[in-house]
């Protein structure tokens, strides 16, 4: 089937979206996250991209750039595969790590670009990660900053406050997720459900969590190791998520 061409944004902005393939985890470590913003980075510099604003989750991330050269495609395209490489090499992974084509949408109201700021922002929030000035790996902070890495310009003109800016994010959001992004389809539980029972060496993932603390513990670190994610593991064998986090990989 062929691709649907980009629909090319006459303002030039452009809300984007990448996931780890069927739920990876495609940053483990605080240096995936630093060595992924540093590859944005050089490479947005490299062609002409402004980075708005970002937000980097365990396994997806979201970018707000402007790009008045039609040079996304590429960008992007030269992102994914420097950080695959990265992360294959590191991880000794092999096969594709993020989920088949980037999604991105194009910005044309102003409206709507402060809406998907706050969207990109708030996303630790709405998973209950944490509260959106605590997390680490967003462009919150740059709008409090003399010399931000990312581009505030547009930003801090229509929000020209710290007060201003606080309200705002902080307005409820009445939109499905859909108004913001297209979602890939949910991972295939039972090939999880395989993958899940063959690396714990068990018949059925639900036998994890009938073992004493330390052979759980140690599976589930085994599963982590190999980029499962937390909500992953939780659903397919029944143990709750405040179990696995509190479980140092």
């Amino acid at each position: 089937m062929p691709r649907t061409r980009r629909i090319i944004s006459e303002k030039g902005y452009y809300h984007v979206v990448s996931r780890g393939m069927e739920g990876l985890n495609i940053f483990r470590k605080v240096i995936d996250f630093r060595m992924f913003l540093n590859m944005v980075f050089a490479l947005a510099e490299e062609h002409g991209i402004s980075i708005i604003a970002y937000c980097l989750m365990e396994d997806h991330f979201h970018l707000l750039i402007r790009d008045t050269e039609n040079r996304l495609s590429k960008f992007m395209s030269r992102l994914l595969v420097r950080y695959a490489r990265y992360y294959n090499k590191k991880y000794d992974h092999t096969g594709r790590i993020f989920y088949d084509r980037f999604f991105s949408r194009g910005i044309d109201t102003m409206g709507y670009l402060l809406e998907v700021y706050r969207y990109i922002l708030m996303n630790p929030v709405k998973a209950k990660v944490c509260r959106i000035d605590e997390y680490r790996w967003s462009s919150y902070r740059d709008y409090y900053m003399i010399d931000p890495e990312t581009d505030m310009t547009i930003i801090r003109s229509m929000l020209p406050t710290p007060s201003m800016h606080e309200l705002f994010l902080r307005t409820r959001d009445t939109h499905d997720p859909s108004y913001y992004e297209t979602r890939p389809p949910a991972p295939d539980d039972h090939r999880l459900t395989r993958m899940i029972a063959s690396i714990a060496d068990v018949g059925s993932p639900k036998e994890i969590a009938l073992m004493n603390t330390e052979e759980r513990n140690d599976v589930i670190r085994r599963l982590r190791s190999k980029g499962l994610s937390i909500r992953q593991i939780a659903r397919i064998t029944g143990i709750g998520r405040g179990v696995i986090q509190k479980i140092a990989v």
